[in-house]
């Protein structure tokens, strides 16, 4: 049985465009059948590009979709478009549920990302005195950047401490972050060994994104050493937890975004405040936290991701055979 393979056409500097660069490299080299008339075809796109009307067509019937959500309620039409799939597979045990809670009756199965660990690594750093703090992600609503920058000016005023946010090109400024010295924005694109400076010159990764289908720029500051401080919901909690990060509390609410339906964490502001503070007074602790997250980050390579989706392709085939499905 041969496979054709049809991958989002983001560049790899996104996340989607990373995923099925990285994805499509390690299947190439584990010499995973793949011909352009294969008889079945792996499809890794967004949910956006399978609800869209002009992919209707498309034929889902010889597809095995790779794909995810960011909230509990899925398009419609996405969740019929995969009905009609061979197979669907998620990043997480979080979309597993969403999936099946939407209605989707097609075998389901999960498989991970990852992180390239021979790019993302902790490098040497010469500590100064500030406390650093990043973020990454697009300037979204589900990224909840505006609350970010909210906790942190009611965190820290004086004290030798910035933010640092790689988001976008947005309007930011609306926020009133121009003139704040301690936020500091970077808007350009960045190449990996730039991203990898980046988090290697961070104390402490924060994440107060409503919902993730997974959280790749979150599992490569734990890569490169760096504790992630997040709410523990979403696709994150297959690698992120309490015993490598700073876990904040949340309540659950409805989302407000015309894009996304259905609920979405959000991160309670004086839980997100103390584990800063956190590390902020304790930056020693963070660097011994963040070598726990290091060795939890070498757990999910992409050649581990292309091993796991070679093995659910296989258990589903198996399954074919034996006519359990």
């Amino acid at each position: 049985m041969s496979f054709s393979l049809n991958f989002c056409k983001l560049p790899p500097s996104t996340g989607y465009g990373k995923m099925c660069h990285n994805i499509r490299n390690e299947l190439i080299d584990k010499n995973f059948t793949i011909s352009e008339t294969g008889s079945y075809e792996i499809l890794i796109q967004s949910l956006d590009w399978i609800r869209h009307p002009k992919h209707q067509h498309h034929d889902y019937e010889r597809s095995i979709v790779f794909t995810m959500g960011e909230s509990s309620i899925l398009p419609q039409s996405s969740v019929l478009k995969c009905n009609k799939a061979k197979f669907i597979i998620v990043p997480s045990e979080y979309n597993k549920t969403i999936f099946i809670n939407n209605g989707i009756t097609r075998p389901i199965g999960v498989v991970p990302l990852g992180v390239d660990t021979n790019i993302y690594k902790k490098t040497f750093r010469k500590k100064d005195d500030n406390c650093v703090f990043g973020f990454v992600g697009t300037f979204y609503k589900r990224k909840n950047i505006p609350f970010l920058i909210k906790s942190f000016k009611k965190a820290f005023t004086n004290e030798k401490c910035k933010l640092i946010i790689k988001t976008s090109a947005n309007c930011y400024n609306q926020y009133g972050v121009d003139s704040n010295l301690q936020i500091q924005f970077i808007t350009e694109d960045y190449s990996e060994k730039q991203m990898v400076n980046f988090y290697n010159s961070l104390d402490g990764f924060i994440s107060c994104s409503h919902a993730e289908g997974f959280g790749l720029p979150q599992l490569e500051s734990m890569a490169c050493g760096v504790p992630v401080i997040s709410p523990c919901f979403g696709g994150i909690t297959e690698f992120f937890d309490s015993s490598v990060g700073y876990d904040v509390d949340y309540k659950i609410i409805e989302s407000s975004d015309s894009h996304y339906k259905g609920e979405w964490c959000s991160a309670i502001e004086e839980s997100l405040i103390d584990k800063m503070m956190c590390v902020y007074k304790d930056r020693e602790k963070a660097k011994s936290l963040g070598e726990k997250a290091l060795k939890r980050a070498k757990i999910f390579t992409w050649e581990k991701t292309a091993e796991n989706l070679i093995k659910a392709i296989d258990k589903w085939r198996y399954s074919l055979l034996v006519g359990s499905i």
